[in-house]
């Protein structure tokens, strides 16, 4: 059962959401926030108390496109929760002379409780000006979802919390949902405390010593009564490049975690997979790796085990160094600067030794975060996470849409680490389009060969959309730009055998090949090793493009046309279902016309037929619907008006046969 409830106080709303038999509690923060301007955006929302315990927190942050449209630049937004410190502070709110000789004021105090912020998560906007005007298969309707794993902050998230939405742009805007999903159940460790490190924000990089005195100094740590370990949470990202270095955006540079001056963990502050960006193409250098950044993208959190530093309950003189580095800023420029928080989760012990849980399925998905690489066929890709107090050497997953298959994987996973897991799944019939709402399936079985010691995080769904269905004998055609070097495609089979492939391409010139397939499954890759696509603004290599056309057709049609804009590579699927005989139409006796169709397609049956007839439609996307059609004797009229374009699959049935027309459907 689900239950709403509503409560209006002044200056602010929350809405708390109870779902009973999901086991699941929806609390909304925000709902279609307009941002505009570096403001930040308050509210508050009312949680469950503590009683309950969750195993998993997501927060989801929706952004997307104001009435007034959205913004063309890449800014900075940060997703903060704030708690009471009990500690007072105050501020003056009127002043009264009462005497000028002797001098004696009266003066009146707001006094206030002190609150201290931490930062949940942080993004970065795409540049969108594409969204803003309409282009590039974009509109001001655009929007796109980010998950983040907050399961360590639900000790935050209890009654009344305030939140806070902060837009570092210069312009408006954008617009964001916030809602948190508490999953009922025991959390893989349950959190102690909640601190720290150091005080969020956003701070010049000029000189290193400076930097790191002032902003990140060594501090001792007690941790509290209870912890068994601690973790730091670690969130740096790097802006501003007026300097010979490129720094910080545009520079690759290290961390280092230590403890009494040994170094604990390292980690580079990079991304470098911008160019592969779900949110693409995008109207400005999006594709450029940066400082744990890409427009577009949330921001890398990263966790360093601090366990083996606590000696007698203290971690001494815990520090964050940047790898040094020193620049003289030019007159009338900003600084370069690091944009960081630090938070030092303290828990108890492990709920359970040996525990795995589902976190994500990757593929078949129709999550935009995972766009690039679905719809997909041929393989299935989870992740998987070690939520138990021991190593985990083996899984055995269960898997699948109707038929369910089951897959081994071996390897070495140490506590709270994360695997991506491939699967095969040659089961061609659970991908092929013939159900309205597939959905996809996997569990974990055991772990170490035995029953997984928590039963309740070990299954999750996804939908996804069928691949593509092509029947048309096809061509591959690509117009290359003036670094062909740095492209090189594959075909790759059910199997993962290279069925064509070719890295020999020619200079600023339009190249086709014809490929003979059997029925079955494909995936097609494009790739670009100078991460920029077969076309960008900002580079002068020049302009190509890449699309699949028929190869069978006096003119070639285009079955699927590709961005050129595409960074580092395009990954596309297609189930190809052969094609039909000029022989095999003649014998039917059944004709479809006009091919390629605009406004409608005609089905004409052979004169005086009685046997019963029917008439289903594939639609490029692979979903199969009957037609419904205008029927004058033996001619059917359908109209396609409203009909993407693309290749469609006439079926027709009649007298215990089946004949099926290819119709491409043109604007």
């Amino acid at each position: 059962m689900k239950k709403n409830l509503l409560l209006t106080l002044p200056f602010f709303f929350f809405l708390f959401s109870l779902q009973a038999q999901s086991d699941t509690v929806n609390v909304e923060v925000f709902d279609n926030q307009t941002l505009s301007w570096y403001e930040g955006y308050r509210n508050t929302a009312l949680f469950p108390d503590e009683s309950q315990s969750y195993r998993r927190v997501n927060m989801h942050f929706t952004l997307g496109c104001p009435d007034s449209g959205c913004s063309d630049w890449d800014y900075t937004v940060l997703i903060k929760a704030f708690r009471l410190t009990g500690e007072l502070d105050s501020t003056i709110a009127q002043i009264d002379t009462l005497s000028v000789d002797p001098l004696e004021l009266d003066t009146l105090w707001n006094v206030s409780e002190v609150k201290e912020s931490f930062e949940l998560g942080r993004m970065i906007t795409p540049y969108a000006g594409y969204m803003a005007r309409g282009s590039n298969g974009y509109d001001n309707s655009w929007e796109h979802r980010y998950v983040y794993d907050v399961t360590d902050y639900a000790l935050l998230l209890q009654d009344s919390v305030e939140f806070e939405i902060f837009y570092q742009g210069w312009s408006s805007g954008f617009s964001a949902d916030l809602q948190f999903e508490m999953i009922e159940g025991t959390p893989p460790r349950e959190v102690v405390a909640i601190e720290n490190l150091y005080r969020p924000g956003g701070y010049n990089y000029i000189e290193a010593d400076t930097f790191e005195a002032r902003h990140m100094p060594p501090k001792d740590i007690t941790v509290p009564n209870g912890t068994e370990g601690s973790v730091l949470h670690f969130l740096p990202t790097g802006h501003g490049f007026i300097n010979a270095l490129n720094c910080a955006e545009f520079c690759n540079r290290f961390y280092f975690v230590r403890s009494m001056g040994i170094t604990i963990d390292e980690q580079p502050m990079w991304r470098n997979d911008c160019g592969y960006n779900p949110i693409f193409p995008q109207g400005g250098t999006w594709l450029y790796n940066r400082a744990n950044w890409c427009p577009g993208s949330e921001a890398i959190r990263y966790e360093h085990d601090l366990s083996d530093a606590i000696i007698n309950g203290v971690i001494q003189d815990l520090n964050v160094d940047i790898e040094p580095y020193d620049y003289t800023v030019p007159s009338g420029e900003v600084p370069a600067n690091y944009n960081i928080s630090a938070v030092l989760i303290h828990h108890a012990g492990y709920a359970h030794d040996v525990d795995a849980a589902m976190v994500d399925i990757l593929q078949p998905s129709t999550h935009e975060a995972h766009s690039r690489f679905n719809p997909a066929c041929g393989t299935a890709r989870i992740e998987v996470q070690n939520t138990g107090g021991t190593a985990i050497t083996s899984l055995e997953i269960r898997y699948g849409v109707d038929e369910m298959s089951t897959f081994e994987w071996s390897g070495f996973l140490a506590p709270m680490k994360r695997v991506t897991i491939e699967m095969p799944y040659t089961e061609a019939v659970s991908w092929s389009g013939e159900r309205a709402e597939p959905v996809f399936e996997a569990e974990i079985i055991s772990a170490n060969g035995e029953a997984d010691g928590y039963a309740d995080n070990n299954i999750l769904t996804s939908t996804f959309e069928p691949v593509p269905v092509v029947d048309q004998e096809m061509q591959l055609e690509i117009r290359t730009n003036l670094r062909p070097q740095e492209n090189y495609w594959t075909l790759l089979d059910l199997d993962q055998n290279v069925i064509y492939e070719d890295d020999d391409l020619r200079a600023n010139q339009s190249q086709t090949w014809p490929w003979e397939l059997e029925s079955g499954c494909y995936h097609f890759t494009l790739y670009d090793s100078g991460g920029d696509g077969l076309s960008f603004f900002a580079n002068n290599a020049g302009t190509g493009s890449l699309s699949f056309r028929t190869s069978n057709t006096p003119v070639p049609i285009f079955i699927k046309r590709f961005p050129s804009d595409f960074g580092t590579q395009i990954d596309y699927y297609f189930r190809y279902e052969g094609t039909v005989s000029s022989e095999t139409e003649q014998v039917s006796g059944i004709q479809t016309y006009p091919n390629p169709a605009t406004e409608f397609v005609m089905v004409e049956w052979p004169k005086g037929q009685q046997e019963e007839r029917a008439l289903r439609v594939v639609t490029p996307a692979g979903l199969e619907q009957a037609a419904v059609e205008n029927r004058v004797g033996d001619r059917w009229r359908l109209s396609t008006a409203d009909w993407p374009n693309g290749m469609y699959l006439f079926r027709m049935t009649f007298g215990g046969s089946q004949v099926t027309h290819k119709v491409v459907v043109q604007h």
